[in-house]
């Protein structure tokens, strides 16, 4: 017998939601750690960056080899991770603390 068989199962995004509407935004109790919200922001800029230079910029320069092809891993795959990761490296420099 299953002990959990009437536990409704939802993704926690969802409950999540749940909880957001049934408190308002004052009760979500929800705190975040302005270092990772930092390195989110990064993260995401990073990728955006990196995928409009090899997308929007670069794509029509590369060679077939190095151009992706929808759902596979393929060398443009890998150079557009490269590439992404590459901005956020170049990111870390303005943001890092002095000793």
């Amino acid at each position: 017998m299953n002990p959990f068989a009437n536990v409704p199962l939802i993704r926690p995004g969802v409950a999540f939601l749940r909880a957001l509407l049934r408190t308002g935004l004052s009760g979500a109790r929800m705190t975040y750690n302005a270092g990772v919200l930092r390195r989110h922001w990064k993260t995401l800029v990073a990728v955006l960056g990196g995928n409009f230079l090899y997308f929007g910029v670069l794509y029509s320069y590369l060679p077939p080899e190095a151009q992706h092809r929808r759902n596979e891993l393929d060398w443009g795959l890998v150079l557009d991770f490269w590439i992404c990761l590459a901005i956020y490296g170049l990111m870390a420099f303005p943001f890092r603390r002095k000793p």
